[in-house]
C-alpha cells in the first residue's frame, strides 16, 4: 500500500487560479491599451466639442422660456466648442476651422430672435435653415475627424494584438485543463460526502461517513463530518433521553400541564389535561396535537391575566380550576390547570363554621358587655373597689372580644364576595374631627400625645363611606397608640396629593422590620415581637382596612424604620373621581 501522503486540493486550485489571473491580467492589458487609445488623444476633444454643438443647438430651439440662463448656456456651448475646434489637429479640422464660423452667426442670428421673442418657438425661416445647414456641417467634420485621429503609437501597437491574444488563449486552455484535473480530483468524493450529508440529514446516522485516499482537505472535511455524526447521534440519544423523562413527570403530574404555540395551539400536554377536560363536561373538541385552546377550553382561553380562577358549573356539582400561564420563548405559552374545588369547598365550609361561632359568640359576649356597665353604673348595688376593677377588666375584654369578632365577621363577608361601602361626599375636616374625638380617650390611656392636623386638605371632600373609612383611620390610630411607648407622640395630617387626598397616620413607636412590611397587610400576620402579644389582636385589623380602601379606590402605604416610627399613607380620590353609590370591598 503506498503511504505517499494525500495530493493537496489547494495546490490544485492555486494553479488554476493563478492562471485565470494571469489570463485576466492579459485581458485588462490589452483592454486598457485599446481603451486608451480610443479615448485618449485628439477623440476626446472631438468628443467634447461634439457635445457643446449638439447643446447649443438643441438650448436655442428648446429652450422654453429663452431666458437669460439659456443664453448664458447657449453662448458658453458656442464658446467651448470653437476653442476645441480650433485645437484639433490634423486635415480634418481644417474644413471643421472653415464652417465653424458660418455655425456660429447662424447660431448668434438665432440667439437674437429668441430674445426677441422668449416665448414663442422660431420660425420656419431662413435663418433656421442656415443654422441647420451650418450645424450638420459641422457635426459631420466633428465625426470625420473621430475617425482619423487615431495616434502613431496605436498603429505600431496594433500587430502585437494577434501575439496577444494567442497568449490569452493559451492561458485558457490552460486553465480548463487544470480545471479538469481538480474536478476529477474533487467532484467523485465530494457527491459521495453529500450523499452520506443527506443520510444523516434524513435521520440515518448508524452509518459511518465514506473513506477517502486523496484529497488532503477532502479527508479533513470527511472526518469533521464524522465527527459531526458522532455528535449529533449523542446529541439526539440525549434528547430522546430527556423526552422520556419529561413524559414520565408529566404523566405522573397531579396538575394539568399544556403547551400552547403562538396561534394557540397545543402542542404538548399531559393525561390530566384530558381528565379535567372530562371533568368539565367535554364541552369542547378533546384535545390533541394543533388543536386550538380555544376549543378545547373554550372558558379558559378568553381569560386575561397570567393568573386566574374559574369556576364550572356542573349538574349537581361545581368544579374550580386555578390557572397558570407563563410566555415561552418562541411566542407560546404554558398553563398549569390546578383542581382546587376541594380547597374551596374547605373554605366555603370553613367561612361557614367561622360565621356561625362569630354569631353566636356575639350575643353573649354583647350580654357580658351590657351587665358589667350595669354594675360598672351601680344598678346591681354599690361595688367595693376591688370589684370595681374586676367588673371593669371584664367589661374591657368583652369589648376586645366584639371588636374581634366584628373583624371576623368581616372576613366572612369579604371572602363570601364583600361587604358593601355606601359612598357619600365626605369634609375631610368631618373624617379627621371624629377621629381626633373617638382616639381622645386611648391616647390619654396610653400617656401617647395625639395630634390631627387636617391643615389646607380640610376643605377637600372626598367621596367616602364614612363609617367605613372611620374604622380604618381609627384601626390605624389604634395601632400606633399599642406600639407607642407612653411618653410618645401619633400625629395625623392631610395634605392635597394629585387629584385626591392622603391621611398620613404617623407614630414614634418601636417600628416594624423590613422583613414584615411585604406581609403587614396579609390575613392574621402579626409581627413577632413581645409587645406583640402584649397589645393583642388578631391580625386583621391591617386586612380589613386595605380592603375598605381599595373599595373606595384608594391605596394604603406603610414606611417603617425600626427605632425611630411608622407611617402609614391612605390616598383617596376626591369628589367627583368616583360617583355616588355603593360598591363591594374585596
Amino acid at each position: 500500500m503506498s503511504t505517499r501522503p494525500p495530493r493537496s486540493l489547494r495546490r490544485e486550485l492555486t494553479l488554476v487560479l493563478v492562471a485565470v489571473a494571469v489570463t485576466a491580467v492579459v485581458l485588462a492589458a490589452l483592454t486598457v491599451l485599446l481603451f486608451g487609445a480610443l479615448a485618449g488623444g485628439p477623440g476626446a476633444e472631438v468628443v467634447r466639442a461634439t457635445r457643446a454643438v449638439r447643446t447649443a443647438g438643441v438650448t436655442v430651439l428648446a429652450a422654453e422660456p429663452f431666458d437669460d440662463a439659456a443664453v448664458a448656456l447657449t453662448l458658453d456651448a458656442r464658446t467651448e466648442a470653437l476653442e476645441l475646434i480650433e485645437g484639433l489637429p490634423g486635415r480634418a479640422a481644417a474644413s471643421l476651422r472653415r464652417d465653424a464660423p458660418a455655425w456660429s452667426t447662424s447660431l448668434f442670428d438665432l440667439v437674437e430672435a429668441r430674445q426677441a421673442h422668449p416665448d414663442q418657438p422660431l420660425p420656419e425661416d431662413a435663418r433656421l435653415q442656415a443654422f441647420t445647414e451650418a450645424e450638420s456641417r459641422v457635426l459631420a467634420g466633428l465625426a470625420f475627424a473621430t475617425q482619423s485621429a487615431r495616434p502613431d503609437w496605436v498603429e505600431a501597437f496594433l500587430p502585437w494584438v494577434p501575439w496577444g491574444a494567442a497568449w490569452i488563449v493559451a492561458l485558457a486552455g490552460l486553465a480548463v485543463w487544470l480545471a479538469w484535473r481538480l474536478e476529477r480530483l474533487f467532484s467523485g468524493p465530494m457527491a459521495e460526502l453529500a450523499e452520506a450529508a443527506a443520510r444523516v440529514g434524513r435521520g440515518a446516522l448508524g452509518q459511518p461517513m465514506p473513506e477517502f485516499t486523496r484529497g488532503s482537505e477532502i479527508l479533513s472535511l470527511r472526518d469533521s463530518l464524522e465527527a459531526a455524526r458522532v455528535r449529533l447521534s449523542g446529541t439526539i440519544a440525549s434528547l430522546d433521553a430527556s423526552r422520556a423523562e419529561l413524559a414520565t413527570v408529566l404523566a405522573h403530574m397531579t396538575d394539568g400541564v399544556l403547551l400552547v404555540d403562538a396561534q394557540g395551539r397545543l402542542r404538548l400536554y399531559n393525561e390530566r389535561v384530558r381528565a379535567l377536560w372530562l371533568a368539565v363536561g367535554a364541552l369542547g373538541r378533546p384535545p390533541a396535537p394543533e388543536v386550538p385552546l380555544g376549543e378545547v377550553f373554550p372558558a379558559l382561553a378568553g381569560q386575561s391575566g397570567t393568573e386566574f380562577e374559574h369556576r364550572f358549573e356542573l349538574p349537581g356539582a361545581q368544579l374550580s380550576l386555578q390557572v397558570q400561564r407563563q410566555p415561552v420563548p418562541g411566542g407560546g405559552q404554558v398553563w398549569v390547570l390546578h383542581d382546587v374545588t376541594r380547597e374551596r369547598e374547605l373554605e366555603a365550609m370553613e367561612r361557614t363554621f367561622l360565621s356561625m361561632v362569630t354569631h353566636e359568640l356575639k350575643t353573649p359576649l354583647t350580654s357580658i358587655g351590657g351587665y358589667a356597665s350595669l354594675l360598672l353604673r351601680g344598678k346591681g348595688g354599690p361595688l367595693a373597689p376591688r370589684g370595681e376593677e374586676f367588673v371593669g377588666i371584664i367589661k374591657g375584654e368583652a369589648s376586645k372580644l366584639q371588636r374581634m369578632i366584628q373583624d371576623l365577621l368581616d372576613i366572612t363577608r369579604l371572602e363570601a364576595g364583600g361587604f358593601p361601602v355606601t359612598l357619600e361626599p365626605v369634609a375631610v375636616s368631618d373624617l379627621l374631627e371624629d377621629l381626633a374625638q373617638s382616639q381622645a380617650g386611648p391616647a390619654e390611656q396610653a400617656g401617647v400625645a395625639l395630634a390631627v392636623d387636617p391643615g389646607p386638605a380640610a376643605a377637600l371632600t372626598v367621596h367616602a363611606d364614612p363609617v367605613r373609612l372611620g374604622q380604618v383611620f381609627a384601626n390605624l390610630v389604634g395601632n400606633a397608640l399599642k406600639f407607642t411607648a407612653r411618653g410618645g407622640r401619633v400625629r395625623v395630617l392631610a395634605a392635597a396629593e394629585g387629584d385626591g387626598v392622603r391621611v398620613s397616620v404617623e407614630d414614634s413607636g418601636r417600628g416594624i422590620p423590613s422583613t414584615a412590611l411585604p406581609h403587614l397587610f396579609e390575613k392574621f400576620f402579626q409581627v413577632e415581637r413581645s409587645d406583640t402579644r402584649l397589645a393583642g389582636g388578631a391580625g386583621l385589623g391591617l386586612f380589613i382596612s386595605r380592603h375598605i380602601v381599595e373599595a373606595h379606590q384608594g391605596r394604603i402605604d406603610v414606611r417603617s424604620t425600626v427605632g425611630v416610627g411608622t407611617r402609614f399613607d391612605v390616598w383617596l380620590p376626591c369628589a367627583g373621581g368616583l360617583r355616588d353609590g355603593t360598591q363591594e370591598a374585596g
